[in-house]
């Protein structure tokens, strides 16, 4: 006998939802019809334009591009992940002068746009201090100072999963606080976590986009000056691979991911 949670269409029902995908498909296949003839008439598909994601230059210029936004990303996590865990074991601590201002400092920050905070690193801080910070420093700080909130919720939430049992009996066996977190606690934290935490990095991949907007060379920034040089009528090709390439780092951080899953289990 087989039990369903719903109860199976019959014949009228069938041609009804065959009606309603038709109706559904047809707009689309309209859409990406009309969209291709559009671009066939801006010349668009001519071989000439694309022909020019083969010129050399092009391709080192983009590697520089996919170097520079990998090195935004990975400060940016390593220095969240830091700042990400003491923030949680402050908000966790049972002492109030540390958990109040570590909550309303969480809470704070993570209602701001990434992109307000690095204006204010970038803008903000020479302008008040005097102390000029670079392109590249000023978008890792900014882009930590909220992604650290993030991460303190990441870690927050797998500490409080885990049973109170674990803490209780390392120290039932004369382990520390400190030797409790780094033996016991953060190793089960990490594997629980770890899948938030390579999402964090995919969004921190993307995020390191708003380096454009401060003159940081990324990967962005790199395809739209070599529109600037090749000339305008090649920005679908420079474009596209801009995004292919977004695409492939993610893909590649997805992989890894599953690679660390499947050995940490």
């Amino acid at each position: 006998m087989t039990t369903t949670l719903f109860e199976q269409p019959g014949p009228r029902e069938r041609r009804r939802i065959r009606a309603w995908t038709a109706g559904g498909v047809i707009p689309v296949v309209a859409v990406v019809a009309l969209a291709a003839i559009v671009l066939n008439n801006a010349d668009l598909f001519d071989p000439e334009i694309w022909s020019v994601l083969g010129r050399a230059d092009l391709a080192a210029a983009l590697l520089r591009g996919v170097l520079a936004t990998l090195q935004v990303a990975l400060f940016t996590v390593v220095l969240s992940l830091f700042f990400g865990l003491l923030l949680a074991l402050a908000q966790m601590s049972s002492n109030p002068m540390v958990n109040v201002p570590a909550r309303i400092w969480v809470q704070t920050l993570r209602g701001l746009p990434e992109l307000l905070l690095v204006f204010f690193i970038y803008l903000g801080v020479p302008a008040t201090t005097g102390f000029n910070i670079s392109t590249f420093w000023a978008l890792v700080i900014g882009l930590v100072l909220w992604e650290s909130t993030s991460m303190a919720e990441v870690f927050r939430g797998g500490f409080h999963a885990l049973p109170r049992g674990q803490s209780e009996a390392a120290m039932a066996v004369g382990l520390r606080t400190v030797k409790t977190l780094r033996f016991v606690l953060l190793p089960q934290v990490v594997r629980q976590i770890l899948p938030s935490l390579v999402s964090e990095m995919v969004r921190v991949t993307k995020a390191s986009s708003l380096g454009f907007v401060i003159g940081y060379t990324d990967l962005l920034l790199t395809g739209e000056l070599a529109i600037e040089y090749l000339g305008g009528e090649y920005a679908a090709p420079v474009f596209a691979a801009v995004a292919a390439l977004y695409v492939l780092l993610c893909l590649i951080l997805g992989r890894l991911s599953n690679i660390l899953s499947e050995r940490l289990h």
